[in-house]
């Protein structure tokens, strides 16, 4: 019987065929040049590897099996021509060990490996029992090879090295085709050649993606996939929810809705369209299919999940090709949604790096911030000009994100002391990058520091310590090392019940990572305090202050959101100042323009101070003299009959908004008591509404949040009267977040903890904070000196 030798076993090429043979129960040894994860699980299941300075003899029934990259004078390959042994391409090997069963062969520049996964791991979970050989180790099976006892053969067909050409398959998928290469294929003309034999030796489905621009124009004889409309297997919907996708086909007239795959990014539409029609074609169970796609974990070094480390969330993948990475960080960056994607980026090969340098240098658009290491040499010789550090270099000058070039032995250190909680870290390459993954999670990642600040100089001083005393009990001490601070009524400041200097003050802000001002009212909550923290340089939670000193203006944020097709009810704004020159005036001007009764309301408090329902001309007088003592701005506003309905929010550019909660009056005020104290009136946290009408509330709610330029998080006010229009209240960028109080509660019933809620808070601000500094950078260049 013939004995295999494999020169590089524990190439993934390699070893998939070195597990297939010895599945196959016939002898397999091979050598490596170092040892490896995956080098030591061949060895675990019985293949004899050995390691340089050992040998081991070549004994004369042995076929000796090479790959692309070993050249004729490699000792081992020279050992075996001196004794006459047969040699065999890795290539040849592949034909021979399909030869008697159904080959279903995945081809294409990028995406073979995942496709080709997906294909093994449907027909295995359908009891087809296929053998495959795949370029990567699946995460449901943990191997790349496998003997298997049904008809079906999966394999990756390579185009690098031409040896596609060498096979016949039943069923083929071809992802896509770019310039890629080219040191075997010369030129464009010559890889498209290629392609079309190929698929010429496709007998029964050849399946290919038509939204490739290449493959879109090749004469094929098949089926086409893509989100092209003239798609045979078109795409018609497409959703990423976070870590999973969904989507619709349509296939020869017939819809498939809702298809789950627990991946990430259009690419793996692409895939899972390709893996659906050609698995419905071979005569699988629609239902079959579905259920392995929700089983389907993908494949090591292809997005993979490595874990998290105190709220870190670590990936790695293989990306190494600019389309690749593009696609890979526009799937990554889609389902990190605001957290700050960190990569770090290893170039591979030098003859690669060169070539597709001004690709390189579009293809980190959609990271936060970019780490750049030592180019991986694959074993060429470096290219004078051609190195990591010149690539940050030139694309720190193109770009506006943080680039930096860090040596691979500082990477670990500088890289674990940058992230922070609610960071997505991935790092891209093919060569030994994957390993600072692994280091990443053990690393001590330090939590934010975090400049907490309470109290306040408004009337709502003592309901802000309320509001801090709850989120300081459900902060996750992991992710937050607090500093609290405390602001008296009379504007001192105050930590650890010492009293502080402003210097003192912005000394430790300068230490801080991140500010929380949790003030609510005037002097904290419009933009004041936003303002001061802004200068100071620090990150903080909530809305910035140019959108804080709007929404604390009833009548601004009111006029904003007339203007934004959102109904308001009529309103008059005054000031202190024109109510103590000319009362007489002020009073005739809101007699003729409002009947009783009608409200009073302080511009710049909330709802529970400074708001009176007038219904006697001689009570004007007296509710303005109560509000001016607390605001130097009121407005009167005619009453509006409705059900009174909050709307939660969370987020920055990406708006989460929860369903609207019906508040319930004891008054005809929302007094303070009846919010804050435990006999309050409760809230219907899910009001009962018609979906449509559900769902006009929180359009026009996310209207007027966006008009205001909102960020972080806030509460907004409607009125819902009797023929369903919605009437905006008020806006407050600074809910109360006490246990009583609606904001926190109607995001508990949305099945968001305070926990949970505190953190996305954060996560929105830190977002808003990076998207300023990006776009309000000052010239590169110095003025023109006119």
């Amino acid at each position: 019987m013939t004995h295999y030798h494999f020169i590089g076993i524990g190439g993934i090429g390699m070893s998939a065929l070195a597990r297939i043979v010895h599945e196959r129960n016939v002898f397999v040894q091979g050598s490596e040049i170092k040892k490896t994860a995956l080098t030591h699980q061949l060895k675990e299941e019985g293949i004899d590897v050995f390691y340089p300075p050992e040998k081991k003899e070549l004994k004369d029934e042995m076929t000796v099996i090479f790959g692309s990259a070993i050249l004729e004078d490699h000792a081992e390959y020279l050992a075996a021509k001196r004794k006459n042994l047969t040699l065999l391409h890795r290539s040849d090997l592949l034909s021979q060990l399909m030869e008697g069963f159904t080959p279903l062969l995945v081809a294409g520049t990028h995406g073979k490996t995942s496709t080709a996964a997906l294909l093994s791991h449907t027909l295995c979970t359908n009891g087809l029992n296929p053998s495959y050989a795949l370029g990567g180790i699946s995460l449901n099976t943990h191997k790349n090879g496998h003997h298997g006892k049904g008809s079906f053969f999966v394999a990756e067909a390579d185009e690098s090295d031409g040896t596609f050409c060498k096979y016949k398959g039943f069923g083929a998928i071809i992802t896509n085709i770019e310039e890629e290469h080219l040191s075997f294929w010369k030129n464009k003309e010559a890889l498209i050649q290629g392609f079309q034999q190929f698929a010429a030796q496709i007998s029964d489905h050849l399946l290919f993606c038509c939204d490739d621009p290449i493959l879109k124009d090749m004469p094929l004889k098949g089926m086409s996939y893509g989100f092209s409309v003239t798609a045979d297997i078109c795409i018609t919907r497409f959703i990423q929810k976070e870590w999973q996708i969904e989507f619709d086909l349509t296939i020869q007239g017939k819809s498939y809705l809702n298809i789950e795959l627990p991946l990430i990014g259009r690419h793996h539409a692409l895939n899972g369209a390709a893996v659906f029609g050609l698995t419905l074609l071979m005569g699988i169970d629609e239902q079959g299919i579905r259920e392995s796609f929700k089983q389907f974990k993908g494949v090591k070094r292809r997005m993979e999940k490595k874990g998290e480390n105190k709220g870190v969330m670590i990936f790695d993948d293989y990306a190494h090709h600019p389309t690749e990475i593009q696609t890979t960080l526009q799937g990554l960056k889609q389902a990190s949604e605001e957290k700050r994607v960190v990569a770090i980026f290893e170039p591979h090969r030098f003859s690669r790096f060169k070539h597709a340098w001004d690709a390189f240098l579009e293809a980190f658009t959609l990271v936060d911030y970019l780490i750049v290491t030592d180019v991986e040499s694959a074993g060429e010789l470096p290219i004078e000009g051609v190195t990591g550090e010149l690539f940050a270099h030139e694309l720190k000058q193109k770009v506006a994100i943080p680039v930096e070039f860090v040596k691979r032995e500082h990477l670990l250190p500088f890289v674990g002391k940058l992230l922070r909680p609610h960071d997505v870290c991935i790092t891209l390459g093919a060569g030994s990058i994957t390993a600072l993954s692994d280091e990443l999670l053990h690393y001590p990642i330090s939590p934010f520091s975090l400049f907490f600040i309470q109290g306040g100089r408004s009337a709502e001083h003592e309901v802000a310590l309320l509001s801090a005393k709850m989120v300081k009990a459900n902060l996750n001490e992991e992710f937050y090392k607090t500093a609290v601070w405390t602001i008296s009524k009379e504007g001192k400041w105050y930590f650890n019940d010492q009293q502080k200097s402003v210097k003192e003050v912005v000394d430790a802000l300068s230490h801080a990572d991140l500010a929380f001002p949790l003030l609510h009212g005037p002097f904290g909550e419009d933009g004041m305090m936003q303002g001061f923290l802004e200068m100071v340089g620090i990150p903080y939670i909530g809305c910035d202050f140019r959108s804080g000193a709007v929404c604390m203006d009833k009548a601004w944020s009111k006029q904003i959101a007339s203007s934004q097709g959102v109904f308001v009810a009529p309103f008059i704004p005054f000031t202190a100042g024109e109510w103590r020159g000319n009362k007489d005036l002020v009073k005739e001007t809101i007699l003729n323009r409002f009947t009783f009764p009608f409200y009073i309301k302080a511009v710049h408090l909330g709802s529970t101070f400074g708001v009176f329902k007038v219904k006697e001309e001689k009570d004007i007088s007296n509710a303005i003299e109560e509000i001016i003592k607390l605001d130097y701005k009121f407005l009167v506003e005619e009453e509006v009959i409705g059900r009174e309905m909050e709307f939660g929010f969370i987020g920055d550019q990406i708006v989460a908004v929860s369903q609207g909660a019906e508040v319930i009056l004891k008054g005809e005020v929302h007094t303070y008591e009846n919010k804050y104290s435990k006999t309050g009136s409760p809230a219907i946290l899910k009001a009962p509404l018609p979906p449509l009408q559900a769902l006009e509330g929180r359009v026009a709610a996310e209207r007027v949040y966006r008009a205001l330029g909102c960020s972080g998080l806030a509460r907004i006010d409607f009125f819902l009267t009797s023929d369903g229009i919605w009437v905006f209240n008020e806006i407050n960028p600074m809910p109360g977040l006490t246990p009583t109080s609606v904001y926190p509660a109607m995001w508990k019933a949305e099945g968001v903890s305070m926990t949970a809620l505190i953190d996305r808070i954060v996560i929105a601000s830190l977002h808003r904070h990076r998207m300023q500094h990006l776009h309000l950078q000052p010239p590169k260049k110095p003025p023109i000196d006119l």
